[in-house]
């Protein structure tokens, strides 16, 4: 994937997700020094770290979706925004500890910017609102 374009490695990262192959996402497509951020969560890097999470999210909503909204992409960058949904059907693991299984459906936005080199992600910024999926979970807060 060398020559593949941010959004095309993007979207090669999705679909293998939906798929479950993680294997092939975090060899193929995730450098091994891969940074990653998201808020409520402690910066991550590496892809076993990375990987990780994906799975636990993976596991928590096993219907767990991407639908890309719009994006840019100039060079090895790009950025754009999606829409994430899935059904909480198993424990989410979070760094506060794990959220049990609500069975409710949760829809969220983010705009993410990721950067690419040699065909893989090196770099993962999300910005989204975790209070606003949490409170979509039921979670209390405060």
């Amino acid at each position: 994937m060398s020559n593949s374009t941010p959004s095309e490695i993007l979207r090669s990262f999705w679909t293998a997700f939906s798929g479950r192959r993680f294997d092939e996402v975090f060899s193929e497509l995730i450098a091994p020094d891969c940074e990653f951020t998201m808020p409520g969560v402690p910066p991550m890097k590496g892809a076993a770290a990375i990987r990780g999470m994906f799975e636990a999210y993976a596991r928590a909503f096993p219907d767990f979706m991407w639908s890309p909204i719009h994006g840019i992409e100039h060079g090895d960058t790009f950025a754009g925004e999606a829409t994430y949904s899935g059904t909480h059907r198993a424990p989410l693991a979070t760094p506060q500890g794990d959220i049990p299984a609500t069975g409710k459906a949760i829809t969220w936005k983010s705009a993410d910017i990721v950067r690419t080199s040699q065909g893989k992600i090196v770099s993962w910024h999300v910005y989204n609102d975790p209070l606003a999926i949490m409170a979509q979970l039921g979670v209390p807060m405060g």
